[in-house]
């Protein structure tokens, strides 16, 4: 730390800093039991934020640190990592330096050209090292199934290499015409490659910086992109099964320097560690780095690696966290873009908040909007979803109209990762002057109903009718979620098991009302509550125990007869929980909350007394008024 200012200021500053740290207390605790790590992964990051509140503590979640031996024979293999984090599915991610034909791994991926001619560059040396068998097999392949297209991946025997697989990937020309396709070209090879890592069993895969040679793919848009179809892989439900490791490897320091910044910034949620190696001051010496605990601070990052190694003030560089706590309300917003959100209902649906493309999801349903017209060329979701999964899709939906239910119209995915697609035929919003809330709710139970009997296990949501329709974006998200907690607690579904709701990364308003709701009922309670229908057991539990408590049959399962309102019958009672204006209620009994005198003038007495009128003020001053004791 550096001070500045008046000496008398800055020793008193030092010294509250001093007396601060001499407080600081930290320990760390070693969970050996199986699932753990999955777990505080995913449900337990609940409770640790919770308890990081309440105790005014930090939690941190460290992977295992190899020890010096491990460190030292790391290097001796001249490969240095760089970067090292691991994801949410339990994949650890690393950035290296060094030779990839000689990685120890399972697969290795080649950044082969559609004919599989290994004539130059990386392809070359892997194939001097493989030996000639490796030439032959590509040649059959192609013989037999001819050339490769940008983004396609196969896979063929490591021959003479060290690895046990040789993947090769086709990433795609770079074009700054056209450079969507170049990036989206080349996120499908880096998934197609882990996919095919994944077809065999491989634990580990190292990959290279795909088409950043002579394909002319600009080194940091390459680097971010490979990171970014690392996470997506690793994040998607159909994700990682037998991978533990994924390495990104490349000989040259300034390209894994630039490869270490995207993925540091792509998982920047996930504190990534980030290690500068100091270069050998003679063959003697033993390599020696700079780690940086990343916690999401990603300007300093990316633009402090060339200084990083040299040091802050030439001094040494210790670990650096951030406490998310601290962070701005954008921080927040882009952790939680990158990593995502779920809830698991009591039943165990689980629920899934994921910041992408509708187009790229793997669950096997896809949920689409579209006109009445069908023309999927309109609109932002079904344009995209048409584009991804071929022409035959508009014909498709032209053919399979009129089915069952007139809302929604049941297609194949054709070249869509999904096995089916939910044409939604959603109306424009009315402002609740017409049946446009309740078309959409009937949408939504359809869709879910549907895959449940369908036997799908998973079903992805766009935000439903908040783009050209209309519709109030924070209204769909209440909507949306209550209606999938609505389905868990209704139907017990028995084969779907996750509704991932897909929201696109430039529409900022609709991630932070979806975002805002969900973590509304987020909590194991509200969630536990939701799922359950505010579960009769709890509820008896809490009661007092009288004549109409003793036994659950005097319970009844939670309905909800219009949105927002829920019913529950407490033996010959009817219990609801709405949301609304208390001033509109109907019933025979207002209860007011006030102060002694009555004349509480704020919130919801407010309300009350405004709607009520004088005369009821003047009644309540009455009785205050002649009342012996002051209530």
């Amino acid at each position: 730390m550096t001070f500045s200012g008046a000496q008398i200021n800055v020793q008193k500053t030092k010294s509250s800093i001093l007396e601060m740290v001499d407080a600081l207390c930290t320990d760390t605790l070693t969970v050996d039991k199986p699932g753990a790590k999955k777990f505080f992964l995913s449900h337990g990051s609940l409770l640790l934020s919770t308890t990081m509140t309440q105790l005014n503590c930090v939690v941190l979640l460290q992977s295992e640190i190899p020890d010096e031996e491990e460190e030292e024979s790391y290097g001796e293999e001249n490969s240095l990592c760089y970067c090292k984090v691991q994801t949410n599915s339990g994949v650890q991610l690393c950035v290296s330096r060094g030779d990839i034909c000689s990685f120890s791994v399972d697969a290795v991926v080649n950044a082969a050209n559609e004919d599989l001619q290994h004539i130059g560059g990386l392809a070359l040396a892997l194939l001097k090292a493989a030996g000639p068998e490796l030439q032959k097999l590509s040649d059959d392949h192609v013989a037999k199934n001819g050339k490769l297209r940008p983004g396609d991946a196969i896979i063929t025997d490591g021959c003479n290499l060290s690895c046990k697989y040789v993947i090769h990937a086709v990433g795609p020309r770079f074009s700054d015409s056209n450079k969507k396709t170049s990036e989206s070209r080349l996120k499908s090879a880096v998934k197609e490659s882990l996919r095919q890592a994944e077809s065999v069993n491989c634990s580990s895969i190292a990959l290279p910086a795909i088409s950043s040679g002579i394909f002319g793919f600009p080194v940091q848009l390459c680097a971010e992109t490979i990171a970014q179809a690392v996470r997506e892989f690793c994040d998607s439900p159909q994700g990682p099964r037998s991978l533990t490791e994924i390495h990104l490897v490349d000989n040259k320091e300034d390209t894994i320097k630039v490869m270490a910044t995207a993925v540091s910034k792509e998982f920047s949620d996930l504190g990534p560690v980030v290690t500068i190696p100091q270069q050998r001051s003679n063959k003697d010496s033993k390599p020696s780095g700079s780690k940086l605990q990343s916690g999401g601070s990603q300007g300093e990052l990316s633009r402090g690696l060339p200084s990083a190694e040299r040091g802050a003030e030439g001094g040494q560089l210790g670990p650096h966290r951030v406490d998310r706590r601290d962070q701005s309300p954008k921080q927040q917003h882009q952790h939680w873009r990158q990593r995502g959100a779920e809830q698991v209902t009591a039943n165990g649906l689980k629920i899934v908040l994921h910041h992408g493309n509708i187009e790229d999801q793997s669950t096997d349903v896809i949920v689409n909007t579209v006109a009445d017209d069908l023309n999927l060329s309109q609109g932002a979701v079904s344009s995209a979803i048409l584009k991804a999964a071929g022409p035959r899709l508009q014909r498709a939906v032209h053919s399979e109209s009129g089915g069952p239910f007139s809302r929604v119209v049941v297609t194949d995915g054709f070249d869509l990762n999904c096995k089916k697609v939910y044409h939604a035929i959603c109306p424009s919003w009315d402002s609740r002057g017409g049946s446009a809330m309740k078309e959409l709710v009937s949408i939504i139970h359809y869709c879910l109903e549907e895959a449940e009997e369908s036997r799908m296990v998973s079903l992805s949501f766009p935000a439903l009718g908040t783009g050209n329709l209309g519709f109030p974006k924070d209204l769909v998200a209440k909507v949306l979620l209550t209606e999938i907690h609505s389905f868990s607690c209704r139907s017990r579904p028995r084969y779907l098991k996750e509704a991932v709701i897909v929201l696109h990364p430039s529409d900022r308003q609709t991630v932070e009302c979806f975002t805002r709701e969900f973590h509304g009922n987020a909590g194991p309670t509200n969630t536990q509550a939701m799922s359950a229908g505010f579960g009769s057991s709890a509820l008896q539990e809490k009661l007092p125990h009288s004549k109409h408590s003793s036994s659950s049959s005097s319970f009844s399962v939670v309905s909800s007869p219009s949105l927002g309102v829920y019913h529950m019958k407490l033996g010959p009672l009817t219990l609801e929980v709405s949301s609304g204006d208390i001033t509109r209620e109907s019933c025979d009994v207002i209860v007011n909350s006030s102060n002694s005198t009555f004349n509480l003038y704020a919130g919801v007495s407010k309300a009350i007394l405004d709607c009520a009128g004088a005369e009821v003020q003047r009644e309540c001053a009455q009785i205050v008024k002649f009342s012996p004791t002051k209530r």
